[in-house]
């Protein structure tokens, strides 16, 4: 286990951006600028890089998420869930649902044990606004088969997608199955609280 150096690292993020800033959306000028860019590190600058995509997500600036996010993770850097989640969302809402699709089922095949509640959440709510309902009730049914519990936003949005698709007996079915909750539970800071 290494300590990533953080000191100096949100202005090399401020850089990061000013270097891709006025660039072409051409793959090879964009990875060209970050090679570039991380060419003089010892190690990769995995805190700048983390900087620079909360900034570019704040802006939405999709397309620049896309592109550092691929770059970085062509590299062998950040391969975390929360990389593939912001990810997923940029090519979303760059209107790109196919391919959000393949980045969502190569992280499902890689940690199909622990891919956690809101990838299925996030993905399932990208195939209700796209009207996607079939692929969305084949997640619903991996979901279950893999014994992770939706939540109540889930099971309602499962709810009235069995609805729309003209099977209301199995909309009610799935109301029992998975019951409103007194209490729901939610983890702040390792600690369990009750809402």
């Amino acid at each position: 286990w290494k300590k990533t150096a953080k000191r100096g690292s949100s202005l090399k993020a401020v850089n990061l951006i000013k270097c891709i800033a006025n660039l072409s959306d051409c793959k090879e000028d964009i990875y060209g600028a970050l090679d570039a860019w991380s060419a003089f590190e010892v190690d990769f600058p995995i805190e700048p890089v983390k900087k620079a995509l909360r900034i570019l997500r704040d802006q939405w600036q999709w397309k620049r998420v896309i592109q550092v996010s691929k770059w970085m993770l062509s590299k062998g850097h950040g391969k975390t869930m929360a990389t593939y989640q912001l990810l997923i969302v940029a090519l979303e809402k760059e209107d790109r649902i196919e391919e959000a699709e393949e980045v969502f089922h190569g992280v499902f095949r890689r940690y199909l044990d622990a891919l956690p509640r809101s990838h299925f959440s996030l993905m399932m709510g990208i195939y209700n606004r796209a009207g996607m309902y079939e692929k969305l009730l084949d997640l619903f049914a991996d979901m279950e088969e893999l014994n992770v519990r939706p939540d109540q936003g889930l099971v309602e949005m499962v709810a009235e997608v069995y609805f729309k698709v003209g099977m209301p007996e199995k909309s009610e079915k799935v109301r029992e199955k998975y019951p409103l909750r007194r209490y729901e539970y939610r983890y702040l800071k390792g600690r369990r609280i009750r809402v």
